[in-house]
């Protein structure tokens, strides 16, 4: 992301707001919504959503306020004057069902710096599930072998 989008605005804002708040099941409920694909979603039976949402709780008890200053970085970041200056073998992967992140705004960061390779995760959302872990983990596999990294 060069740059937030107003998707990303929109759940830095929320995330940070509900993290200072201490509104730690609210949050729980956003990042169950935003991060897992609807693919993922739509096989989860109510025992199952409420225990992805139960982990989410207890991950963020902790990590949510710790992490509200990223938020803040999120909505203020602008690296658009500076991508072109990346002067290494880059990859961007784009998870094409992102809810955090907009695809569109994943493409112009690699379109932003020079000779990136843009690779996209067909299903993917903001957090891989293991079937897009697998496929992410092949990308930078080819990757790294394509660059002798």
């Amino acid at each position: 992301m060069l740059r937030a989008d107003a998707q990303a605005v929109a759940f830095a804002r929320t995330y940070a707001s509900l993290a200072r708040a201490g509104r730690i099941d609210d949050l729980a409920h956003l990042l169950f919504l935003t991060s897992i694909a609807p693919a993922v979603l739509a096989t989860m039976d109510a025992d199952q959503a409420r225990t992805a949402i139960a982990d989410l709780a207890d991950h963020h008890r902790v990590e949510g306020l710790r992490r509200s200053g990223q938020m803040d970085l999120v909505r203020s970041i602008d690296i658009t004057a500076i991508a072109s200056r990346v002067a290494v073998p880059s990859l961007v992967v784009v998870a094409e069902q992102d809810r955090i992140v907009l695809p569109s705004s994943t493409r112009d960061l690699g379109a932003a710096i020079p000779g990136a390779e843009v690779v996209e995760v067909t299903g993917a959302a903001h957090i891989f599930g293991p079937a897009d872990t697998a496929a992410w983990a092949e990308m930078i596999d080819a990757f790294l072998g394509r660059h002798r990294l």
